[in-house]
């Protein structure tokens, strides 16, 4: 059976995950942190319509892929995803749950 208690490798991965968004925060521009915040706030109807807003006039990025999960490139430039394939590999591996952030 695996075990849930978090080790040393889930605080490691929690703070690099921490230190990617933080980052990331920092670099974006007023209009992305205003759409980040109201994401992270979004629990009514009207907060969904505010994201939208937001979202209007934003550019938009191809969402449709042709990738598939084996197609994921092992070692990605983009560190959150770097950080995020590391915590489910990790918690896949041990049971463990990494906590970070506001969760």
């Amino acid at each position: 059976m695996q075990s849930s208690k978090p080790c040393r490798e889930c605080k490691t991965i929690a703070e690099e995950l921490a230190m990617a968004w933080t980052q990331a925060w920092d670099t974006a521009d007023p209009a992305t942190r205003r759409t980040w915040t109201a994401v992270r706030k979004m629990s009514t109807e009207q907060e969904m319509q505010r994201v939208e807003e937001l979202l209007q006039g934003r550019p938009r990025r191809n969402t449709q892929s042709s990738l598939g999960f084996n197609d994921v490139p092992r070692h990605p430039e983009n560190p959150i995803l770097r950080a995020l394939l590391k915590k489910d590999a990790h918690e896949c591996a041990t049971g463990h749950r990494i906590q970070w952030g506001n969760e």
